[in-house]
């Protein structure tokens, strides 16, 4: 996987040990919060650097990395690696592919209640082993995208390429035969967890051949394109013998970035020239 093109322009001074801090996310008393690329794991991760070097600043830097990394908990961040490079001394932590309390401004009542109660719920376990928070506020407080439609690569706050949309696609197809997401869990932090290193449910039949093309862990292997995607799926629907010319239609709001670039080569469909399933790789 090659370097993201902000990660091969970054000066040198902005290289930490592994990483390389790429965008400044905020700034408190004691450092600053980057996002960074980490150059061994090919992956974003938000790095905290310390600010002033001196004992005083040192230990409680430190204090608050052990403490931090002694807790599991699914609402709060994890750490990744505590370290010093050249004299600059920093902590690399999971990045929240999300956006603050503050950055959102204000939410609807239930939305606001949601964020703040799996707030109290995370801060709850860190009292429960002595460790209190002491900057609680809303630009501290991340609520992350939709989990369950999330990508691998998104939730890992990788690059974004179009078959991103192709497995948030899959997964809502999921959800609409099944009537529930493809991965369940407790909290927006456990589904993504499950989304990184676990299986989603399968469909049964024709649909699951397409749903697992469209959702496997490996960019390369998903549809190269969603036109080929809905070309399957009309393949399926006229198989099924459903009628494809429907009064309703679906409309898709409009949220999209700029575009990824060319995709590379398809995949193998996962239905053969005469519109039979082909095994393969799914």
């Amino acid at each position: 996987m090659g370097l993201p093109p902000e990660v091969q322009d970054a000066p040198d001074s902005q290289r930490v040990g592994r990483y390389v801090a790429v965008d400044r996310l905020g700034a408190g008393a004691m450092g600053e919060v980057w996002r960074a690329w980490d150059t061994d794991l090919n992956r974003w991760v938000a790095l905290k650097l310390l600010k002033h070097v001196d004992s005083e600043h040192l230990a409680r830097f430190m204090r608050e990395a052990q403490t931090a990394a002694s807790l599991s908990h699914p609402n709060i961040a994890a750490i990744y690696e505590v370290g010093e490079d050249r004299g600059r001394y920093f902590i690399a932590m999971q990045l929240v592919a999300g956006r603050s309390l503050g950055q959102l401004g204000r939410r609807p009542a239930r939305r606001a209640a949601e964020a703040v109660r799996d707030a109290a719920l995370a801060v709850h376990h860190a009292h429960e082993h002595g460790i209190v928070h002491r900057d609680l506020k809303p630009d501290n407080i991340m609520v992350e995208d939709q989990p369950p439609y999330v990508s691998p690569e998104q939730a890992q706050g990788r690059r974004l390429g179009r078959r991103a949309d192709v497995y948030s696609l899959g997964a809502t197809l999921f959800a609409s035969v099944e009537g529930r997401p493809p991965f369940a869990g407790a909290n927006a932090v456990a589904v993504l967890r499950q989304a990184l290193d676990g299986e989603p449910a399968r469909l049964a039949g024709e649909l699951g051949l397409i749903v697992g093309k469209a959702m496997d862990r490996d960019p390369q292997r998903r549809y190269a394109t969603l036109a080929d995607m809905a070309a399957d799926l009309t393949v399926s629907a006229t198989r099924s013998r459903r009628i494809f010319r429907s009064t309703s239609r679906a409309y898709v709001r409009c949220a999209f970035t700029s575009p990824a670039g060319r995709p590379r080569s398809a995949p193998t469909s996962p239905y053969d020239s005469s519109g039979d399933p082909a095994g393969g790789d799914s």
